[in-house]
């Protein structure tokens, strides 16, 4: 486990076009605090038993949407080879924020 913080560059859904009811991926750019950038990642699934049966994790947006120029906080799995941390584990969280807290 890894907890991030730092303001939001780019990003948003990744999904393919298709079925809205089915999980929704979301890659975001993150600026952190050292100057590195890393790709923070979590997937959306929508209500249903496949759904509730996964591992809870938090996520809360100040605007309702993860917005450009936002200060995100993440806490998840960090994969070095890739450069991203991804919020999939019970446990783990995003939050965001108009300015940093």
């Amino acid at each position: 486990m890894q907890q991030v913080g730092g303001i939001v560059l780019s990003g948003g859904d990744t999904s393919p076009q298709g079925r809205m009811d089915a999980p929704r991926s979301f890659v975001y750019r993150v600026r952190l605090e050292s100057g590195a950038e890393i790709d923070v990642a979590y997937t959306a699934y929508p209500p249903s038993p496949a759904g509730d049966a996964r591992p809870k994790v938090q996520l809360t947006f100040h605007a309702g949407e993860i917005l450009v120029g936002d200060y995100l906080s993440a806490r998840g799995a960090y994969d070095q080879a890739t450069n991203t941390l991804t919020v999939a584990a019970e446990g783990d969280f995003i939050q965001t924020f108009e300015k940093k807290p």
